[in-house]
């Protein structure tokens, strides 16, 4: 294989890994900013901005039971909670071993969380697929924007949301 040849191949990659993150970034943006807009939040155009669309994803949610707790406040949580795991998996990584199994527990209590939440927000749009949705968009990772869209197009299904076809309970607004 010449070089040119194998910069076409590493270029055809590139190529299809750029518009396969596009999708996936425009996808899941796309059906979190429905979702904003159907849980009447307040600058659902957050959904469009990295950090934001964390912070959109937990305001959709917001709040969960996750370890017998109640969390409430999930936008702040979401939109805070990756620059705190990345400090303290550089302050737990001063301590061998130990720091290092620290640091594995506490993302994969976050992990369990985000799935805790991505099931709640497909329960408040898609109900009857939301178990399907979850383990979707966990395992395939391409598959979550077109779960995130086909939800984003359903209206919002609890009680909560004036957007979703009920006309009692309060108005769920959120701002920064």
């Amino acid at each position: 294989m010449d070089n040119s040849a194998l910069f076409a191949l590493i270029a055809s990659f590139g190529l299809l890994f750029t518009v396969l993150g596009l999708f996936y970034y425009f996808g899941t943006a796309f059906g979190l900013y429905k979702m904003a807009i159907s849980s009447n939040l307040q600058n659902p155009w957050l959904a469009w901005i990295p950090f934001g669309n964390a912070y959109i994803l937990g305001s959709i949610v917001e709040e969960v039971d996750f370890l017998g707790q109640r969390i409430t406040n999930l936008g702040l949580i979401y939109l805070i909670a990756p620059f705190a795991i990345a400090i303290a998996a550089k302050i737990l990584a001063l301590i061998p071993v130990l720091g290092w199994l620290a640091t594995i527990v506490i993302e994969i209590l976050f992990l369990i969380l985000s799935i805790k939440v991505v099931y709640k927000m497909f329960t408040l749009f898609v109900s009857e697929s939301a178990t399907l949705f979850t383990v979707l968009s966990f395992i395939i990772p391409f598959a979550a924007p077109v779960c995130f869209i086909i939800a984003g197009n359903h209206p919002r299904i609890d009680n909560y949301s004036n957007g979703g076809g009920f006309s009692s309970g309060p108005d769920k607004t959120s701002s920064i």
